[in-house]
């Protein structure tokens, strides 16, 4: 039986074919789904000890509009229709939060490959929200660091493993030039 209403979450910075296979898998098991973007204000991150890699500028380099926008268009790539999911802020790192954004009745889908996944579960269920794990992995087989990183030094190989849409959005965004700047400023 399908869900009528349920979540995803995550940075996407930036969408890569995992992170595409993730959102297709949960939007197939619901009517509707809620893209939940994480560390949604990039100007005021939070730092999460258990994550320290999502506080850092250079991992977070598009805006929440500009990552909406990208994920769209993936989606619509992949021929769903637009009323079947819609976007909202994710703040997992403020969970108190949280159900200010996503009602408590909505489940969870989520992967698990990092020991931040399991943290995450776990803030999840003790706010009383249903978590239903989709995949686990014991590792990423494909990071969003290494795509930024490949940017970054001009290694095209990236565009292997994303969606069309993220190459146009990192084109039309011009995200390489944005990631040197981060990456220049703090050096």
């Amino acid at each position: 039986m399908k869900l009528a209403t349920a979540t995803v979450h995550g940075r996407f910075q930036l969408l890569h074919n995992d992170h595409l296979e993730y959102i297709l898998k949960a939007i197939s098991l619901c009517d509707h789904l809620i893209v939940g973007i994480t560390s949604y204000n990039i100007r005021e991150r939070v730092k999460i000890e258990s994550a320290p890699h999502r506080f850092v500028s250079q991992n977070n380099p598009m805006t929440y509009y500009e990552r909406t926008k990208m994920i769209t268009e993936a989606l619509l790539d992949e021929g769903l229709n637009p009323c079947s999911f819609s976007f909202s802020p994710f703040p997992i790192e403020t969970p108190g939060l949280l159900p200010d954004f996503i009602p408590l009745n909505f489940p969870c889908f989520t992967t698990i490959c990092e020991e931040w996944n399991r943290k995450k579960i776990q803030t999840l269920e003790e706010i009383g929200y249903k978590v239903i794990v989709l995949k686990e992995n014991p590792a990423k087989e494909i990071e969003g660091s290494k795509i930024r990183n490949l940017i970054i030094n001009n290694d095209e190989s990236w565009k292997k493993i994303v969606p069309r849409a993220t190459i146009k959005a990192v084109e039309e965004m011009h995200i390489q030039e944005r990631l040197l700047t981060i990456s220049n400023s703090h050096n």
